[in-house]
């Protein structure tokens, strides 16, 4: 991998409570599709499930402190002032993958954490040479929306999704 690319790619460790919290609002998503269902996946395979964008729901404002310890982990991550953009989360457990895709047509920059550890449904970064990341519990991957990535087959992987814009300064 090119010094350049590590730059746009990185991984990082959350806090086991951020993770709980967010497995148990997956939970709930699962429990009530018809609330929060996304019909309009185009890049997951039909056995997926994802919600709509969760920013556009109201929550509590456990939900509210925690991505924005998130996002603030990501902004010292990157050295710069970001908001979101949308966040999602997908559950493989019927079986499923991720189309190759990309996102900055919306976001400067993606992440997906990792709400439990599994064989199966690698995340792969389509660069010069494809980098595999394994799903673990409480990891997050960080990289540029402009990377093209896809995700194997998995029958167990849930995830939270997320896209995050540079915050543009107000004059």
């Amino acid at each position: 991998m090119s010094r350049f690319m590590v730059t746009m790619i990185s991984q990082f460790e959350v806090e086991l409570k951020i993770v709980m919290y967010m497995q148990s609002l997956l939970k709930i998503c699962l429990a009530t599709p018809e609330l929060l269902k996304d019909e309009k996946q185009s890049s997951l395979s039909q056995n997926c499930f994802a919600t709509l964008n969760l920013l556009e729901y109201p929550h509590s404002s456990i939900f509210y402190n925690y991505i924005g310890e998130l996002k603030q982990k990501i902004e010292e991550t990157l050295g710069t002032n970001l908001e979101y953009f949308y966040m999602h989360m997908v559950d493989y457990t019927n079986g499923g993958v991720m189309h190759k895709h990309k996102h900055d047509h919306n976001e400067d920059y993606s992440f997906i954490l990792y709400l439990n550890s599994c064989d199966d449904g690698a995340t792969v970064l389509h660069l010069e040479e494809p980098y595999s990341v394994q799903p673990r519990l409480g990891n997050l991957l960080l990289f540029s929306s402009s990377i093209l990535h896809s995700s194997n087959y998995s029958k167990s992987k849930q995830v939270l999704v997320g896209g995050l814009k540079v915050k543009q300064k107000e004059f």
